[in-house]
C-alpha cells in the first residue's frame, strides 16, 4: 500500500471484544488511512445490526457471525478476528459473501505456554494446598505427601502446534522428556526439537503429565473421555489450556476420584463462567482452575490489537500477505474490492 493511500469515509466496526481497552491504538492506526472506527462493544442489538450493515470492515473477538448475520453485512470486505481461532464465524458463508476473514495465529503463544507450565507446577507441587497450610500455620509436610521430583518425568503433549512447542522447550529446561501426539505434524519436525511422536494411546500411557493443546472441533470434542482416562498412566497430572470441551468433565471427575489422575490444572471449562456442572471440578482440592486467563498479558494484548488493525488496513488495500482463515474467498465471484 502506498504511504498516501487513504480510504476516507470507510467505516470499521468493533464488536464482541471483551478486552478492557479504549481502542485508541486501533483508532489511531485506522485514522491514518482516513477510516472511522465505531465502538459497538456495548451497542444495542438494533444499533449493532444497523452498523454492521454499513460497515466496510469489522473487528471482533467473540461475536457469532452466522450466515444470516454475514449476509446482512453487504458492504463488509474484511472481518478481522482478534483471536487465534475463528470458530465463531461461518467461514463457508463468509466466502459465499466475499468477506475475507483474518485471524492472529501467533497471538499469545508465550503467554499460554507460561500458563500451562504454571498450572503444571502448581498441581505437581500441590501449591494451592501448601499455601492454605502456610496461612493456617500448619508447618508439616505429611498433608502434602507424596510429592515427586519433576526432573526426569515424561510430558505428553496432545497437539503439537506453536504453543505446545513452547511448552516443550520449558519442560526440557526442567529436565523432562517430551513426547507428543499430533497427526498433522511430520515426525521430522518434532525430532528437530527433541520430541518423539506417538499415537494418542501411547502418549496417555507413557506420560506423567498430559498437556492439551487442541482446537475444539467435532473430532476433538470430549476426546479425553472415560476410555481415554482409563488408558492414562496412573497418577498422571492433566493440564488443559486449550478448550474445555475437549474433556469429558464427568469422566475427569471419576478419574480423579479413582486416582487414575492425580490432579488437574485447568484454564478452560466446558461452560464459562462455570455452571452447576462444573462445581464438582472446582470444589476439588486436586484441581487448580483459573478463569481462562492464559491468553492475557499486556504485551500480548497490544500485539493482538495492532495485528488485527493492520490486517484490516492490508485487506482494504488489496493485500494478501495476512493470515486468512478462508483462502477460497480470493476465488469467490462475490469477493468485494
Amino acid at each position: 500500500m502506498s504511504a498516501h493511500t487513504t480510504f476516507d469515509g470507510t467505516t470499521v466496526v468493533v464488536v464482541g471484544c471483551e478486552f478492557p481497552t479504549t481502542l485508541e491504538t486501533e483508532r489511531e492506526m485506522l485514522a491514518g488511512i482516513g477510516a472511522r472506527l465505531v465502538d459497538d462493544r456495548r451497542a444495542t442489538r438494533e444499533e449493532l445490526e444497523r452498523d454492521l450493515a454499513d460497515a466496510d470492515a469489522v473487528m471482533s473477538e467473540l461475536y457469532p457471525f452466522d450466515r444470516e448475520t454475514l449476509e446482512r453485512m453487504t458492504r463488509c470486505r474484511v472481518l478481522s478476528m482478534s483471536a487465534i481461532g475463528t470458530e465463531t464465524v461461518d467461514l463457508e458463508a463468509a466466502t459465499d459473501c466475499g468477506i475475507v476473514v483474518t485471524n492472529v495465529p501467533d497471538y499469545c503463544i508465550h503467554d499460554v505456554a507460561e500458563q500451562a507450565f504454571a498450572l503444571l507446577l502448581a498441581v505437581w507441587r500441590k501449591l494451592p494446598r501448601a499455601q492454605e497450610m502456610a496461612r493456617a500455620g500448619r508447618w508439616t509436610l505429611h498433608e502434602l505427601q507424596p510429592i515427586r521430583r519433576l526432573n526426569g518425568r515424561v510430558l505428553g503433549l496432545v497437539g503439537f502446534g506453536r504453543i505446545a512447542r513452547e511448552v516443550a522447550c520449558r519442560a526440557q529446561g526442567f529436565g523432562m522428556t517430551v513426547i507428543a501426539h499430533d497427526p498433522y505434524v511430520p515426525g521430522e519436525l518434532a525430532s528437530r526439537v527433541g520430541v518423539r511422536l506417538f499415537d494418542l494411546a501411547g502418549v496417555l500411557a507413557e506420560s506423567d503429565v498430559v498437556s492439551l493443546h487442541l482446537p475444539l472441533t467435532p473430532e476433538t470434542t470430549k476426546l479425553l473421555d472415560e476410555r481415554a482416562f482409563s488408558g492414562m498412566k496412573r497418577g498422571a497430572v492433566l493440564v488443559n489450556t486449550s478448550r474445555g470441551g475437549v474433556i469429558d468433565q464427568d469422566a475427569l471427575v471419576e478419574a480423579l476420584e479413582r486416582g487414575i489422575v492425580a490432579g488437574a490444572g485447568l484454564d478452560v471449562l466446558a461452560t464459562e463462567p462455570p455452571a452447576q456442572a462444573e462445581q464438582r471440578l472446582l470444589a476439588r482440592e486436586d484441581v487448580v482452575c483459573t478463569p481462562h486467563m492464559g491468553y492475557y498479558s499486556e504485551e500480548a494484548l497490544e500485539e493482538l490489537r495492532v495485528a488485527a488493525a493492520r490486517h484490516v488496513i492490508a485487506v482494504l488495500a488489496g493485500g494478501r500477505d495476512v493470515p486468512v482463515a478462508n483462502p477460497d474467498v480470493y476465488d469467490s465471484p462475490a469477493r468485494r474490492r
